[in-house]
């Protein structure tokens, strides 16, 4: 397995790639959907998953967009599943 880190966006939260041959969970996706679709494609990494360590808007502002392209779920905690439900108010 391999761990790449990347800082994304204004406030450079962290987000890891976690690989495994060419499957890739993505941990914090924060909010450059752009960035982490053409570094998949880059990569040629078959996302499998996405995962909040919580909900602020700087680690889970890229899903809805990464979404778009990939169907999956994002996995949060259900104490902070409001906060997704709140995005765009806590964004601003």
């Amino acid at each position: 397995m391999t761990i790449k880190k990347y800082s994304l966006g204004d406030l450079q939260a962290n987000c890891y790639f976690l690989i495994d041959d060419q499957d890739c969970l993505i941990i914090d996706p924060a909010d450059d959907a752009p960035f982490i679709l053409e570094e998949l494609q880059r990569q040629q990494l078959n996302l499998v998953g996405m995962l909040a360590t919580h909900g602020h808007f700087d680690h889970v502002m890229a899903v809805s967009e990464i979404q778009q392209s990939i169907s999956l779920p994002l996995i949060i905690h259900e104490k902070d599943k409001f906060l997704i439900d709140r995005l765009e108010q806590t964004a601003e």
